[in-house]
């Protein structure tokens, strides 16, 4: 019910919800529902953050942070935490934030981007890309693999606060976004990825066309 009720914009009726099911199931309710006491603490900070309530609702994320160990569900509580960041416009503490979360999946985008770092990403590109050309993109499979879906939930969340902090970071990113998507396939995250790739790919090297 807080779900539908926070789908419908009906703030203080989930936040209601989510106080009621909270009584309900006590202070053990990670030992005995843990399943539901995510949900419940996911929905909460998200009703908090749209309320424009960050401090509390960055004490919900990390008190989620503390007790969910499974890496798709921590990835996405990363997510939340890198969104109420943005809103904060602390852009560096979520760039940070962004890539302690990628870690998890193995994924480690430098916090210092060199040139290097630069055109290893594009040359690794280049070579993955081969000799297809932009319309056969629309032809890659759905990715299928929840984990690399959860995994480009979190490059995408990097890009805005990349955006106004670091071009050289954004393309990075963005190559990583790209690579992931011809590589294991297209989900939601892919078109945002593929869209500032364009964007970052004409600013780092006047490629227009």
């Amino acid at each position: 019910a807080a779900q539908q009720a926070l789908e419908s914009a009906a703030i203080d009726a989930a936040l209601g919800y989510v106080h009621t099911a909270a009584t309900l199931i006590g202070t053990s309710c990670w030992e005995r529902c843990p399943e539901l006491a995510r949900e419940l603490g996911f929905v909460h900070a998200q009703c908090l953050l749209l309320e424009g309530e960050f401090e509390p609702a960055g004490r919900v994320i990390d008190h989620l942070l503390n007790h969910v160990h499974g890496v798709v569900e921590r990835a996405a509580i990363y997510v939340l935490k890198v969104e109420l960041l943005v809103l904060a416009c602390r852009y560096e503490d979520a760039v940070a934030t962004a890539g302690e979360g990628l870690r998890l999946f193995g994924i480690h985008i430098p916090a210092q981007v060199t040139d290097m770092d630069v055109e290893q990403s594009y040359g690794y590109l280049l070579e993955m890309l081969g000799s297809r050309d932009i319309a056969s993109l629309r032809d890659l499979p759905e990715m299928r693999d929840v984990t690399f879906e959860a995994a480009m939930g979190m490059l995408s969340s990097m890009i805005a606060s990349a955006s106004f902090i670091d071009d050289d970071l954004l393309f990075v990113l963005t190559c990583e976004m790209v690579q992931l998507s011809l590589e294991y396939g297209i989900c939601a995250a892919s078109t945002h990825g593929l869209a500032w790739f364009g964007v970052a790919l004409a600013h780092q090297y006047k490629a227009y066309e």
